[in-house]
């Protein structure tokens, strides 16, 4: 059978509707849960893919929130200024994944985490 509903199933849809609520909440924050959950739920599962899972599941649902946050989206001028560095940055990053080990990645997500939650603290 390629889909069996168990309590184990049911966790795992209640952190992505959880996920996609934080996202759909806040605009972004819900790959946190999903990072976290599967560590959860899944020991043995290499940190990268925990989190290459987590942006396969924050793909949709960035995507999904795009249309509640931009009511009108900017300027394609000014889209363009930040996804062409994005995207040449996400190459960059995963060229970059098999030459860092996993524990100074992980070390560095936690300070992004912290820091990122610091400054919301201080500004809110």
């Amino acid at each position: 059978m390629f889909f069996r509903f168990d309590k184990f199933t049911l966790l795992l849809m209640l952190t992505g509707l959880a996920a996609g609520l934080v996202n759909g909440l806040l605009g972004t924050g819900g790959g946190i849960l999903v990072v976290l959950m599967l560590g959860y739920l899944y020991p043995k599962l290499p940190p990268k893919d925990r989190f290459a899972c987590a942006l396969t599941v924050m793909l949709p649902t960035s995507l999904v929130s795009v249309f509640f946050w931009a009511k009108e989206l900017p300027e394609l001028p000014l889209i363009l200024r930040y996804v062409i560095p994005a995207a040449a940055g996400g190459l960059l990053g995963g060229f970059l994944l098999d030459k860092i080990k996993t524990k100074w990645l992980a070390k560095l997500f936690a300070l992004l985490t912290i820091y990122a939650g610091a400054v919301m603290l201080i500004r809110a």
